[in-house]
């Protein structure tokens, strides 16, 4: 979910809000935001369809957002969850020390797709 510029929920035709700044705000659960994707297999059918956390209202200060302990609670969370955690994060994900972000790509647990 880019925070800065949300484009993610308009691409795929899923709902704008909730997202991931309001679970970090605490306005929603992460099981309430999470969304299925479309099918983009071309009939090849996945073990498990892909979900989403879209960026939701676009919040006045991203970065302290994903810098928060609720981020990295949330990291945890989803890492717990799933096989593979992929963020678009723009540059917002890019910009400055995010050492819970950083932990978790060098454990392995998440990767970035640029």
């Amino acid at each position: 979910a880019d925070l800065r510029r949300p484009a993610l929920a308009a691409a795929e035709g899923l709902q704008r809000v909730p997202g991931l700044a309001e679970v970090l705000t605490g306005q929603s659960t992460l099981d309430v935001t999470l969304q299925q994707a479309a099918d983009h297999s071309n009939g090849e059918r996945a073990a498990r369809p892909l979900e989403v956390i879209v960026a939701g209202d676009a919040p006045s200060d991203p970065v302290e957002l994903l810098e928060s302990t609720k981020m990295a609670t949330l990291l945890g969370e989803l890492s717990g969850r799933y096989d593979l955690v992929v963020i678009d994060g723009g540059r917002a994900v890019a910009d400055g020390p995010k050492e819970e972000v950083l932990q978790a790509l060098k454990e392995g647990r998440i990767r970035t797709v640029r």
